[in-house]
């Protein structure tokens, strides 16, 4: 009897080992942090970073510098509007984790949109995909050093970082230095997206790595919206300059980590939303 129950035991645990390390398609999870509610005390910055994701609790607004707005159009055009920010105050106002977000598992640069709840189901991970997609798509368009290509996602053990990808052709691409989004010849690989099939690509391009967060809710303006969020993992130096025109918000730490590379970022926290960076000030 005991040999059998082992037997039994052993070849269960075997199943489960062999289940756990199949591949499959990621599926995108709802979150169960309950729903952050705008306060109007609080930076727009502030208010839709905290919506999307866990940031360190001592991120805060800071007082507004002399002479600044709480917001500069394209601001990342030049680099000497960071220096002069800094100069005039908000480096110092600014807690430690604000000036040092480097923290791959909370804080990386992300994009993020809302769409209104209507007591309706959350979009599956291959909805959301396409819908990021395209807004990326859209948002490059005016660009002429940063081409969109395709998108996939992989078959992988479900919501692991790098499930899914984008690949972009263009100057920044083939000037880009860092290991894991480095230019490569896109027609040398084989190319199977989880949801769509196979496709082919051609000419050099890059891939950038995404990380499809789990849906949040935002409650504003008496209304609730689920929060919609993919993270990038490489190609940050460029990613700033390229989302100017990006249909929703990107948040920004103070310097973000590339997977496998060096840290990007001006030094201070901010987030792009309708051309232009918003700064984590106290909205006075």
């Amino acid at each position: 009897m005991n040999f059998k129950l082992a037997s039994l035991i052993a070849a269960t645990l075997m199943l489960g080992g062999c289940a756990s390390t199949t591949k499959a398609p990621p599926v995108l999870q709802q979150s169960n942090q309950p729903a952050h509610v705008w306060n109007d005390s609080e930076s727009l910055a502030l208010n839709i970073t905290k919506a999307a994701l866990d940031i360190p609790d001592d991120i805060r607004d800071t007082d507004k510098p002399a002479n600044e707005s709480m917001f500069r159009t394209a601001a990342w055009k030049n680099t000497t509007d960071a220096t002069a920010l800094l100069a005039n105050g908000l480096g110092g106002l600014i807690g430690s984790n604000l000036m040092n977000s480097i923290d791959s598992d909370t804080w990386q640069p992300t994009y993020i949109w809302l769409e209104p709840a209507n007591d309706s189901p959350i979009r599956s991970y291959s909805e959301t995909m396409a819908i990021f997609a395209d807004k990326f798509e859209s948002m490059v368009a005016p660009l002429n050093k940063i081409n969109f290509v395709n998108y996939r996602t992989a078959l992988k053990r479900p919501n692991s970082w790098g499930d899914s990808f984008l690949y972009v052709s263009g100057e920044w691409c083939e000037s880009n230095e860092q290991k894991l989004s480095q230019p490569f010849d896109l027609g040398s690989r084989t190319h199977f997206d989880a949801f769509r099939g196979e496709f082919t690509m051609s000419g050099i391009g890059c891939a950038i790595n995404l990380s499809v967060n789990p849906v949040r809710q935002l409650v504003m303006d008496g209304q609730i919206h689920n929060v919609y969020s993919v993270t990038a993992g490489t190609f940050l130096k460029y990613l700033p300059a390229a989302s100017t025109h990006f249909d929703g918000y990107f948040t920004h730490p103070a310097r973000a980590r590339e997977l496998g590379g060096g840290y990007y970022g001006f030094d201070y926290p901010f987030v792009i939303h309708d051309g232009k960076m918003h700064y984590f000030t106290h909205p006075k």
